[in-house]
């Protein structure tokens, strides 16, 4: 079985917010994908984490507003993604905060890649307030992309919105649907 690290820095972001800022277009170093942030996002140097079936790179793209974080994490794998390991992160993910299992929203494909859109509702703990997670996973070969937005408030729905919509992924689709 695989297994999946969810280790993501969503709560402490929400309790660091900026000032509101206006969206700005951000295309990857790699030039890999492009996405609109509210604001320059912060990139994190690649992690590398040890897996049962090899080595995961990540990297954090993110910018923190005044309603909540914004991310976009890109994974990269020693396999090929697909919907069953977009169902493993929606599994991953709420349990990384405590929370009842992942609510899916859909799970169309994006740009012809297999992708999952989810929610999940970290509950209250002693170290982070309650926090509502909106996750867009888009598979795309050995790459898995997951655009978050978080929340300790209501969420500015047209903000995320316009956040999850403007993700794009540049060249052609490279897993099958």
């Amino acid at each position: 079985m695989r297994k999946y690290s969810c280790a993501f820095a969503v709560m402490v972001l929400i309790g660091s917010a900026a000032a509101q800022l206006s969206f700005k277009s951000f295309t990857s170093p790699d030039a890999k994908f492009s996405i609109m942030f509210p604001g320059i996002p912060r990139v994190s140097p690649p992690i590398e984490q040890k897996t049962d079936e090899g080595q995961v790179f990540t990297e954090q793209h993110y910018v923190v507003a005044d309603d909540g974080a914004y991310m976009l994490l890109t994974s990269d794998y020693p396999f090929s993604t697909d919907h069953l390991t977009l169902n493993g992160i929606a599994k991953a993910q709420a349990a990384a905060c405590g929370a009842p299992p992942a609510t899916v929203r859909s799970d169309k494909n994006v740009q012809g890649r297999p992708a999952l859109l989810f929610t999940v509702t970290c509950p209250k703990s002693e170290n982070h307030a309650a926090i509502s997670l909106i996750v867009q996973a888009v598979a795309d070969g050995n790459r898995l992309y997951r655009i978050m937005y978080g929340t300790s408030e209501k969420s500015d729905d047209d903000r995320v919105l316009r956040f999850l919509l403007s993700f794009h992924i540049n060249g052609a689709a490279t897993s099958s649907p």
